[in-house]
C-alpha cells in the first residue's frame, strides 16, 4: 500500500471522527437510532439545541432541532431526540424549565401509567408545557407545604411586631414616634384619596366635557395642519425677506406713509377748523333769524308782514291773470283813429274766482 493511500486512509477516518465527536458533544449519536418527536411552545426562553431532556432526572435525549412553525409563525416547534427504549404515554407533557441558577434551560418528560401498544410514535407531537421558577426546584406537593411554613412564619411574624408595637416603652421610643408618624402619614393618604375619589366622581362629567373639548382642539388643529404650514412658511419667507434687506426698505415706506398721513392731517385740521367757522356764523345768522332781526327776520317772526306779503303776491296774481286774459284793458292801440270801445266786465271772470277763493 503506497504512502498517499495511507495518508488519505487516515484523512478520512479523521474527519469522520471529528464530526462524530461534534455530533456526541451535542449529544446526538450517529451509531444508535433515536426516536424523534417534536413540540409546540409559544416561547422557548433562550433554550438551545442539545438541551438535556429527563424523566425523573435521568436523561433520555436531547434537544435535535429548533424552528419556527411555518403555520403559525407565533410558535416554536422544539424537537426532542430520545432513547428508542423509552416508551411515552398518550398523557405525556413536555414540560420546560430551568436548570439551574444560571438560567439553563431543559426539558423533563412526565406522565402517569405506562403504555403497550397505544404509545406515541416517533414524529408525532407532544403536549409542551412551561414551568414557573418556583416549579422547575419545587413539585406542587412540595411547593404548597412550603406556602403553608412560610404563611405561618409570616403570621408569627406579624404576631410579635404586633406585641412589640402595642408595647408603652416601644410606643415612647423614637422608632416608635416614627412608626406613629407613619401611620398617621398613611391615614392622611387614605383621607385624601378618598376625598380625591369623590371630588373626581362629583366633577367627572366637567372633566369628561374638558376632555371632549380637548380632542376637538386637537381634531381641530391636525385639521388645520396644512394652513398652519402655509402660515409658517410664510412667516419663515417673511422674516428672511426681512434679514435680506427688505426691513429697511418696508420701514422707509412706512416713513414716507406717515408723512403723508400727518399732511392729510394738518389739511383736515383746517377744514375742520374752517368748517368751525362756518359754523359759528351760520349759528350767529339763526340767532339774528330767531330773535326778528333783519327783512328775513321779522318776516318769520311777525305774522303781520307775512300777511301784508302773502296779499300783495295774491293782488299780483290776479294783476297778471287779470292782464292776460283782458289786454285791452290796459293796452289800447287805435291803427285809424277809432275810439276804443268801453271794457265790459265779463261774466266768468277767473280772476275773480282767484280772488274769492284767496280771500277764503
Amino acid at each position: 500500500m503506497s504512502k498517499e493511500i495511507k495518508i488519505g486512509i487516515l484523512a478520512i477516518v479523521g474527519l469522520g471522527s471529528l464530526i462524530w465527536g461534534y455530533n456526541f458533544l451535542k449529544g446526538q449519536n450517529l451509531f444508535k437510532s433515536q426516536s424523534i418527536y417534536h413540540v409546540k411552545y409559544d416561547n422557548i426562553y433562550q433554550l438551545e439545541v442539545s438541551a438535556p431532556v429527563y424523566i425523573n432526572g435521568y436523561q433520555v435525549g436531547n434537544v435535535n432541532n429548533i424552528d419556527i412553525d411555518p403555520e403559525n409563525m407565533q410558535n416554536i416547534i422544539v424537537s426532542l431526540e430520545i432513547l428508542p427504549k423509552v416508551k411515552l404515554p398518550q398523557n405525556t407533557v413536555a414540560q420546560l424549565y430551568s436548570d439551574g441558577v444560571m438560567g439553563d434551560m431543559a426539558i423533563k418528560l412526565s406522565y402517569t401509567g405506562t403504555c403497550n401498544d397505544d404509545c406515541i410514535e416517533s414524529e408525532e407531537y407532544i403536549e409542551g408545557a412551561t414551568l414557573s421558577f418556583l416549579g422547575s426546584f419545587l413539585q406542587p406537593d412540595e411547593l404548597d407545604e412550603y406556602i403553608a411554613k412560610l404563611k405561618s412564619g409570616v403570621g408569627s411574624m406579624m404576631d410579635t411586631l404586633n406585641h412589640i408595637m402595642d408595647d408603652p416603652e416601644f410606643q415612647n421610643s423614637e422608632i416608635g414616634q416614627l412608626t406613629t408618624s407613619v401611620k398617621n402619614t398613611v391615614h392622611n393618604l387614605e383621607s385624601t384619596s378618598i376625598r380625591m375619589n369623590q371630588m373626581m366622581a362629583a366633577n367627572s362629567k366637567a372633566l369628561n366635557e374638558v376632555t371632549e373639548n380637548l380632542a376637538k382642539i386637537t381634531g381641530g388643529i391636525a385639521e388645520k395642519q396644512e394652513s398652519l404650514n402655509q402660515t409658517i412658511q410664510n412667516i419663515g419667507t417673511l422674516t428672511g425677506t426681512l434679514a435680506d434687506g427688505g426691513l429697511e426698505k418696508t420701514l422707509n415706506n412706512t416713513n414716507t406713509a406717515l408723512e403723508k398721513l400727518g399732511k392729510a392731517g394738518d389739511q383736515t385740521q383746517e377744514t375742520l377748523k374752517s368748517l368751525e367757522t362756518t359754523s359759528d356764523r351760520l349759528s350767529s345768522v339763526l340767532q339774528a333769524l330767531n330773535q326778528g332781526e333783519g327783512t328775513l327776520g321779522k318776516l318769520i317772526k311777525k305774522d303781520e308782514i307775512y300777511g301784508e306779503l302773502n296779499s300783495t303776491l295774491q293782488n299780483l296774481d290776479l294783476l297778471l291773470q287779470d292782464f292776460r286774459l283782458n289786454p285791452k284793458r290796459y293796452v289800447n292801440v287805435s291803427v285809424f283813429g277809432k275810439k276804443s270801445k268801453d271794457y265790459t266786465l265779463p261774466e266768468n271772470d277767473p280772476a275773480m274766482e282767484l280772488r274769492d277763493t284767496t280771500s277764503q
